[in-house]
């Protein structure tokens, strides 16, 4: 199996949150105006993964998404 820089996604992070800290730390991105952080929080809002005020519901723990 061989990969290629260009197939790595550097927000996957943000995409597949695994913590409440890494949450904390996609709004604070969206607070200083990043608009690509913006839509993805929006969508994990839209998805049920957090509420509006920030609270995380669910995680990624790798394979699937879990309840907090």
């Amino acid at each position: 199996m061989t990969w290629e820089a260009k197939d790595l996604d550097p927000l996957l992070w943000a995409k597949r949150i695994k913590s409440q800290t890494a949450l904390n730390f996609l709004r604070k991105g969206c607070a200083e105006g990043d608009s690509r952080l913006k839509e993805i929080v929006r969508q994990h809002i839209d998805d049920g993964i957090c509420t509006d005020d920030g609270k995380l519901l669910q995680r990624w723990d790798g394979l699937q998404w879990v309840s907090v």
